[in-house]
C-alpha cells in the first residue's frame, strides 16, 4: 500500500501522542500490530496502527517507513531500530526500546528528519502569524 509523505509522518506523530498518552501500552517486544487502543505494541506497531492497516506485519510497515529496497525483511526494522538509536542515544541503563518516554522524543525526531512538515504548511502559519499581528496593530 502506498501512502503520503504527510501521512506517514501523521502516522509516526500518532504514534507517539499514543504512547505519550498510554505509556503502559508500549512494549518493544510486543512484535505486532495492536489490535485495538488499548493494546500492548512496539513502535511499528503503533505507527502501523495509526496508518490503519493491522493486517500488515510491522516489518512491512518498516519498509513503508524507511523507503527499503532491501529484499530481507528483518533489515528493515534493523534499518528503522539503527536510526532511532541514533537519534536518542542510550544513556547509562535509559535506552528507546524500554522507555516510553524516550521513545515518544525517538519517534517525534525520526518524523521530523525523515518526513519533515511540508513547506506549504510553514507558509500556511507564517501567513496566520501575520495575520494575528496585523490584527493586534490594529488594537494598539
Amino acid at each position: 500500500m502506498m501512502y503520503t509523505h504527510n501521512e506517514l509522518r501523521i502516522a509516526i506523530l500518532k504514534a507517539a501522542d499514543h504512547i505519550e498518552a498510554r505509556p503502559w501500552t508500549y512494549n518493544f517486544f510486543q512484535n505486532r500490530m495492536p489490535g485495538s487502543n488499548n493494546d500492548t505494541g512496539c513502535a511499528l506497531g503503533w505507527i502501523g496502527y495509526f496508518l490503519g492497516n493491522i493486517r500488515q506485519g510491522i516489518d512491512e510497515v518498516a519498509k513503508v517507513i524507511t523507503n527499503s529496497n532491501w529484499e530481507d525483511r528483518y533489515t528493515w526494522c534493523d534499518a528503522f531500530y539503527f536510526e532511532l538509536d541514533m537519534l536518542v542515544p542510550r544513556k547509562r541503563d535509559q535506552s528507546w526500546r524500554f522507555s516510553a518516554e524516550l521513545c515518544v522524543r525517538a519517534l517525534r525526531l525520526y518524523a521530523d528528519r525523515h518526513f519533515p512538515v511540508a513547506h506549504s504548511e510553514h507558509a500556511f502559519v507564517k501567513s496566520l502569524k501575520a495575520q494575528l499581528k496585523n490584527k493586534e496593530e490594529e488594537t494598539v
